[in-house]
């Protein structure tokens, strides 16, 4: 399952560095997300999905935010089915180097994709 991970910089380099990073909380295409968006494609709801995603992460110097799109196993996401927090999912895994698609990063409603390769030049 794909799920979107709010995350710090130093979040990401900690993945890099040590090939896994717990995080617990993401968001993902789920009930609650699919209710709060209506209807759409897949390509949207994963678009609003990380929009939410976006929207929780904590913007970092110069604004920029950051979020990892990552392949889990589905039966690690477990959905809190919260009205109020759409999409909202924990992991119960810690989270592999390789699972991560992509890094996106910018502002809420225009994340720009990005190599896992790239994150020195992209972090600094």
């Amino acid at each position: 399952m794909r799920v979107y991970l709010p995350v710090k910089p130093a979040e990401i380099k900690r993945l890099i560095a040590e090939r896994g990073l717990r995080i617990a909380a993401g968001f993902a295409v789920t009930p609650s997300l699919q209710a709060w968006y209506g209807p759409g494609d897949a390509e949207e709801l994963e678009y609003a999905a990380s929009f939410r995603a976006a929207e929780a992460a904590p913007p970092s110097t110069g604004g920029l935010r950051y979020v990892l799109p990552v392949e889990v196993p589905d039966d690690s996401v477990i959905d809190r089915g919260d009205p109020a927090d759409p999409g909202a999912v924990t992991l119960a895994v810690t989270i592999q180097l390789g699972w991560v698609a992509a890094i996106l990063a910018g502002e809420v409603d225009e994340l720009s994709w990005f190599g896992v390769q790239e994150a020195p030049e992209l972090l600094g």
